[in-house]
């Protein structure tokens, strides 16, 4: 029987060649060090930017609004009338379950 071939990593939404191995889940310290390394700032309770989870998980901001509007994607809130974040914790978690859901 042949082996089912590796999950290819563009598609491991928290997968980064530089410092994660194959099959490495994602880690809070993971995430932080790629949003510092693409220089996007968390707020002061650890909530990220859409541009920001838009990057962890490889999708576009569009996307993410698509997820919002259906019920779907990492947990959010809404700051004010026009800003919206997510927990980092939150993406963390999400990224792990997806991962462990679309994985051969």
């Amino acid at each position: 029987m042949m082996p089912l071939p590796e999950f290819p990593a563009y598609l491991r939404p928290h997968a980064d060649p530089a410092t994660d191995g194959p099959g490495v889940s994602a880690t809070l310290a993971s995430f932080e060090a790629r949003l510092a390394k693409a220089g996007i700032a968390q707020t002061g309770d650890g909530h990220i930017p859409p541009e920001g989870v838009a990057l962890l998980l490889v999708v576009s901001v569009k996307t993410l609004r698509n997820w919002r509007s259906d019920g779907k994607g990492p947990p959010w809130r809404k700051r004010n009338r026009q800003h919206i974040d997510y927990p980092l914790a939150g993406v963390v978690a999400f990224s792990d379950a997806a991962a462990k859901f679309i994985s051969f």
